[in-house]
């Protein structure tokens, strides 16, 4: 069943916060791997010594700037600005820490190629501007907050459905040049805006390479309150 309706959205407002000792940001590209870039607050803005991690205070990737999960971290009170990009690399696992406030905050650009787990009790966000890229075969798609304009992205799957589908979306976007075979979503999900299928392999097939809602006789429902594309 597909279910279409006209709404109105309003954005988040821009995030502001005063800084406190043991915050991080960072002054260019970053890993979580190295202190190289990362500044702490002490007063001012300082180089730090070390990276941060979940032990430290809020975690600010500003924009114009890529910070990029080389080793698997634990992580909390992060805050991805918009024009700003937090990559996991394969084979690595970001774990969000249950701590004070939102714990992942993304107004910027998630490149999931990894793993990201969530403690029990931790948050995550993409607000209106947040976008969510999953480029990777098979894994999980976060459980997340998920503002009615942000992007859930859908780009490396090749014959592995992701899990987490069951979760309501903003806009949510299947374009999977390397999919091959038919691939089953399985799951009920809502998208409070576009549903878009965009790429399902290099040879467009209906029959034998296709995203389809099921495989068996159990039935779901994908309720899209924007446009269907």
């Amino acid at each position: 069943m597909l279910s279409f309706a006209f709404f109105l959205f309003f954005s988040y407002p821009a995030f502001v916060a005063a800084q406190s000792n043991g915050d991080y940001q960072t002054n260019g590209n970053v890993t979580f791997a190295s202190a190289t870039n990362w500044q702490i607050y002490s007063g001012g803005w300082i180089a730090a010594a070390t990276a941060p991690d979940y032990n430290n205070g809020v975690i600010t990737i500003r924009s114009g700037h890529t910070a990029t999960l080389s080793t698997s971290e634990t992580l909390d009170q992060v805050i991805v600005q918009n024009g700003a990009v937090l990559n996991v690399n394969s084979f690595r696992t970001l774990t969000l820490n249950d701590g004070p406030g939102t714990d992942l905050r993304v107004f910027g650009i998630l490149n999931n190629s990894g793993t990201i787990n969530l403690a029990a009790g931790a948050f995550l966000q993409f607000t209106s501007t947040g976008v969510y890229n999953h480029t990777r075969n098979g894994g999980s798609i976060p459980s997340a907050n998920w503002h009615s304009a942000s992007d859930c992205n859908i780009t490396g799957v090749s014959n592995s459905m992701p899990s987490g589908l069951n979760q309501s979306f903003g806009n949510f976007t299947w374009n999977c040049p390397g999919h091959t075979g038919n691939l089953y979503m399985q799951s009920d999900m809502t998208v409070q805006g576009n549903m878009t299928v965009s790429n399902t392999g290099p040879v467009f097939d209906p029959n034998t390479r296709a995203l389809r809602m099921s495989n068996n006789s159990t039935g779901y429902t994908i309720t899209v309150l924007g446009d269907f594309i």
